[in-house]
């Protein structure tokens, strides 16, 4: 029955070790999902932390000119029908 319980000097004398856990637990639980979507954040961006910012940019870049050129390409002359 000892062994359930920790003996503290202030405050509450005696703390059940299952409340311990309990509130060990719930403290990780907070910090973390604190924390979580600041690693995820990193994570997804890690091209442009990392430096690779111009080579980023420079995929952007072609992507935009491709699209461009697509829809320059897709685009026919609208010719008006004078007959009717």
């Amino acid at each position: 029955m000892s062994n359930n319980y920790t003996i503290k000097s202030f405050g509450l004398n005696i703390i059940p070790q299952e409340k311990k856990e309990y509130v060990e637990k719930k403290v990780e639980k907070a910090v973390s999902s604190l924390w979580d979507p600041v690693l995820e954040y990193l994570k997804e961006n890690e091209n442009v932390f990392s430096g690779d910012v111009s080579q980023e940019i420079q995929k952007l870049n072609i992507q935009t000119l491709n699209l461009g050129m697509a829809m320059r390409k897709g685009e026919s002359k609208h010719e008006f029908d004078e007959k009717c």
